[in-house]
């Protein structure tokens, strides 16, 4: 039996490496096109369609317009029309932290272009992850920090954005998060979020991590407001009952707990918030509802 088992071992990653995968898209570097104007090699300076620069003046790193190794992407978001990609800025050269490409665009390598165009593209400061939800919507934070070494420094602030009707993106609103709910006023730690809502929409709850504190930050946006869970101890123990490890995962214990379809996070916010003890599954009496 060990000798069948070695030769399986042996035998799967040979066959697994054989296999044949076609590429979608692939980039050895991303370029831009941005406006017309076509970036396929790093820029010092934006250029506009139709117009000529002459400058030569030498500038900082961090004063370069587009460093194409630089652009890292960090989270992607797809559907049948669009690709989005968040590019946090915490290297130089980053022009937008949001774009996108179609995908009915020509070619192996599309170009990026800003989302979700290039003007309200310059106001986006740094954004990590993003969520669409089920009603065609994006949510995602902009942590308004620059995270450039050297140059880090708090350019506005954190805030949470919302734009509907996917694939042709409207901005719905901007909301800012008070520095109330941060520690000592950080915000780069808010980049993960998930979103959990009720049908037709309007009832929906947006809880965002902060990675500085292991705190959660929960929105409400019938009310338009944000509220914070936290823990006396901020371990991923304590988090037990909603995200062993994760606290995003929040959404996915409430829809299992909660009874269809009108309970959701405001349901469980006194018991979530108190710290007498922790959740223990076993002694748990209530019938967990499949998600």
């Amino acid at each position: 039996m060990l000798y069948l088992l070695l030769i399986q071992l042996i035998i799967l990653p040979v066959y697994d490496a054989q296999q044949n995968f076609q590429y979608d898209y692939y980039w050895i570097l991303f370029s831009y096109d941005i406006d017309g104007v076509k970036y396929t090699n790093d820029s010092d300076y934006e250029h506009k369609e139709g117009t000529f620069a002459f400058q030569d003046v030498a500038l900082e790193e961090h004063e370069k317009f587009l460093i194409r190794q630089n652009l890292n992407p960090y989270d992607f978001i797809h559907d049948a029309y669009l690709v989005i990609i968040s590019i946090p800025r915490t290297r130089p050269g980053i022009p937008f932290t949001l774009n996108y490409f179609s995908r009915f665009d020509y070619g192996k390598e599309p170009m990026l272009k800003p989302f979700p165009n290039s003007k309200d593209g310059k106001e986006l400061i740094s954004v990590f992850n993003m969520f669409e939800d089920s009603c065609f919507r994006l949510w995602f934070v902009d942590t308004g920090y620059l995270d450039i070494p050297g140059v880090r420094k708090q350019v506005k602030p954190a805030s949470l954005l919302l734009y509907s009707n996917l694939p042709k993106p409207e901005f719905q609103f901007r909301k800012d998060i008070d520095s109330a709910f941060l520690h000592n006023g950080i915000t780069s730690g808010l980049r993960s979020l998930s979103v959990d809502f009720i049908l037709p929409c309007s009832e929906s709850y947006v809880y965002i991590t902060d990675d500085t504190t292991r705190d959660l930050i929960v929105f409400s946006l019938q009310d338009l407001r944000f509220t914070k869970i936290s823990r006396a101890s901020n371990t991923a123990d304590s988090w037990k009952f909603i995200v062993p490890q994760f606290e995003t995962q929040y959404r996915l214990e409430v829809e299992k707990y909660r009874k269809r379809p009108n309970e959701t996070y405001e349901h469980y916010v006194d018991f979530l918030t108190s710290t007498n003890q922790l959740y223990e599954p076993r002694s748990d009496s209530r019938p967990r509802v499949s998600s």
